[in-house]
């Protein structure tokens, strides 16, 4: 099972059936698809042959021993070198990351999911504070296993890697690069156990000024969770939208012997409020 959380205002789930795909821009980390970019030396052993014959940067040694004028030599080479390089932080390669970055936010779209039914901080920030609620979906189902005519990162369920590095592309990539860095994220989202699909937004429908959405089969929608603190109007919304569907309806609620979630069946969670 794969799980999308809502919150309790995003009903276009369940009344459209679809999903949507979000913009780069529209999400919440701001390191998404932002790699460092690591080029080779040439370059800047080229500038550096070139400066030590230039008449300006002899002036600029005059007054120093020979001994100072080496050290002032080597250390604003290796300043430049590591600014070349990426090995410290520059505003302006930033801003080149960045324009990289919207290059391809016009092309491809994020649908963000999840292996966790219970994550309690997911249904905090996602869900509105427990207001909202979870799909399930059956991710076995050919919707989520791609298409035949996209590449093998296109239009599936991929997982989300994490590591304390950022992703590193060179001046020579192959598809898997390419794609790297929409599957890669910072160790403080690891809780999060996200698996993506990326689609291409000419696959999609726009339903309004940069909203991009798919319809997806009514049969891969297994469940609906709701969230502890889901109203009964939401509730009544939902099941309403889904009559007639083989869907289960589920209720997440706080553990009474610890600080997880607990999945019970929404009738019998409705039993209890009743007696």
């Amino acid at each position: 099972m794969i799980y999308k959380y809502l919150d309790e205002s995003t009903l276009q789930p369940v009344q459209d059936r679809t999903l949507k795909f979000a913009r780069i821009e529209d999400l919440n980390d701001p390191f998404e698809n932002l790699p460092r970019a690591r080029q080779t030396h040439e370059p800047i052993e080229d500038q550096i042959q070139r400066s030590q014959g230039l008449e300006t940067t002899k002036k600029l040694l005059e007054g120093l021993s020979e001994v100072d004028a080496r050290r002032s030599m080597r250390d604003a080479f290796k300043a430049a070198d590591s600014k070349y390089n990426g090995t410290q932080h520059n505003t302006q390669t930033l801003l080149n990351q960045i324009l990289m970055q919207n290059k391809t936010s016009d092309i491809l779209g994020i649908l963000a999911l999840t292996s966790s039914q219970k994550n309690s901080l997911m249904w905090s920030h996602y869900c509105n504070k427990h207001k909202g609620y979870v799909l399930g979906f059956d991710d076995s189902h050919a919707f989520f296993q791609g298409k035949p005519e996209t590449s093998k990162y296109l239009c599936r369920l991929l997982p989300v890697e994490y590591s304390k590095e950022r992703v590193e592309l060179g001046l020579k990539m192959d598809e898997g690069d390419a794609f790297k860095t929409f599957l890669h994220k910072s160790m403080d989202w690891q809780y999060e156990e996200e698996y993506r699909m990326l689609m291409p937004f000419k696959f999609c429908t726009e339903v309004a000024p940069s909203v991009h959405v798919i319809v997806y089969p009514i049969e891969a929608l297994k469940e609906v969770i709701f969230g502890f603190r889901c109203d009964r109007k939401t509730v009544e919304q939902i099941r309403e939208c889904l009559k007639g569907e083989d869907v289960r309806y589920y209720r997440a609620v706080p553990s009474s012997i610890s600080y997880g979630m607990e999945i019970e069946f929404e009738e019998a969670y409705l039993t209890y409020l009743d007696d």
